[in-house]
């Protein structure tokens, strides 16, 4: 029995003919017959780690920083110190999204790559957020981090395993019209 499978190398999907091994005999290991996964993606994976890292990191110091308790009084809510609170709670569950991404991204599962530009797209909205309230140092290395992010993930070779197979059209179909 021989099967044909789609394979996605280099941003290209190829077919390609799968034996069985004969019965009495080891089956042959090909190297080209499972989808391996492309640099790109994997270093897309890897940037993701380190990114979602810093998102803990600077949410953790936006809590911490003034976490004090005079902070825990209402009036003291509304003076500008609420910002830092709000930019916290984002931070923290942007990371765990963007661990999600990943992890999907290292076994390529179907969604990782969308859910990896949203989190992109929301951490530059937090860089910018940073940037309009305080101007720290750090909402610049924010945005040049997401901008090169996006760059990364809009790579071919990290996009090809991500989109669905070309579609083949067969003798039937051409008959019908």
């Amino acid at each position: 029995m021989v099967k044909d499978r789609l394979l996605c190398t280099r941003g290209r999907w190829e077919n390609t003919v799968l034996t069985p091994p004969e019965p009495d005999q080891k089956p042959a290991v090909d190297p080209s017959a499972h989808l391996a996964r492309p640099g790109a993606v994997t270093t897309a994976g890897h940037l993701l780690l380190v990114q979602a890292a810093c998102y803990v990191a600077l949410g953790a110091i936006q809590l911490t920083l003034h976490m004090r308790p005079a902070y825990l009084r209402p009036d003291r809510w509304f003076s500008g110190d609420w910002q830092r609170l709000a930019i916290a709670s984002m931070c923290i569950p942007l990371a765990l999204l963007m661990l999600l991404a990943a992890v999907g991204l290292y076994r390529l599962a179907r969604q990782s790559w969308l859910l990896a530009c949203f989190c992109q797209s929301v951490g530059l909205v937090i860089g910018l957020l940073l940037y309009r309230a305080t101007k720290p140092w750090y909402a610049y290395v924010l945005m040049a981090w997401g901008i090169a992010m996006v760059l990364v993930l809009n790579y071919r070779d990290a996009r090809a395993p991500f989109r669905p197979p070309p579609v083949t059209t067969g003798e039937w179909e051409a008959d019908e019209w």
